[in-house]
């Protein structure tokens, strides 16, 4: 069943200037990106047992967290530093129990995931661009070198279809950014008719799955 936090509570520094959350697959834990203390910030999914810890995120100005698909890491980008910190989850704890980072582009602002897993994309707004790695099941971590693609200006947020075969990212210059994903390699390549026109300064974007 779906649910939503409400409750405002005092937790750790590192939830200074908090610019994203990411929960777990089983609602245990949230953990929380905080820009300004370079950190994150780890949740009991129950607010009022009052558990946190404070955790490096690998980098300067963590913009994002994300989870990988089975849920044994949370991917943050950081902003200021051009690195993706790689925190490994402890199965069943949920706590970070190490952390590792790799380069990307230019202030990376989001990071998305393949259902499966094995493909990772980087959303980096200060090169215009957007990397592509495959990833590790065992570490987390890339087993190549980025590959990028050029995208819209200022590209802050990343989504793939449910499907996992496409990629799409806003831009601020009034255009979205479509990809096809390579189930072999995961290496992105533009679908007719990008990019797509909207309006100014797109900094989300959501994809909902039809229903019969």
């Amino acid at each position: 069943m779906p649910r939503a936090w409400t409750s405002n509570i005092k937790v750790g520094s590192a939830t200074q200037a908090g610019t994203a959350i990411a929960i777990s697959p089983d609602e245990q834990w949230i953990y929380v990106a905080g820009m300004s203390a370079d950190a994150v910030t780890t949740l009991r999914g129950d607010l009022y047992i009052g558990f946190f810890a404070d955790t490096p995120s690998g980098g300067i100005g963590p913009n994002a967290a994300v989870l990988s698909p089975n849920g044994a890491f949370l991917y943050t980008p950081n902003m200021g530093s051009g690195t993706v910190g790689v925190h490994a989850l402890a199965a069943g704890s949920g706590l970070i129990v190490g952390t590792n980072a790799f380069a990307v582009g230019s202030a990376p602002t989001d990071i998305a995931m393949a259902p499966s897993g094995q493909f990772a994309y980087v959303a980096n707004s200060g090169s215009n661009n957007i990397s592509s790695l495959q990833i590790d099941a065992t570490t987390g971590m890339p087993t190549t070198a980025p590959v990028n693609v050029a995208a819209g200006i200022g590209t802050q947020r990343l989504r793939v279809t449910p499907n996992g075969k496409f990629l799409y990212a806003p831009a601020l210059n009034g255009s979205v950014y479509g990809y096809a994903i390579n189930g072999t390699s995961g290496a992105l390549t533009a679908v007719p008719g990008s990019p797509f026109p909207t309006g100014n300064g797109n900094v989300a974007i959501a994809i909902v799955e039809p229903r019969p």
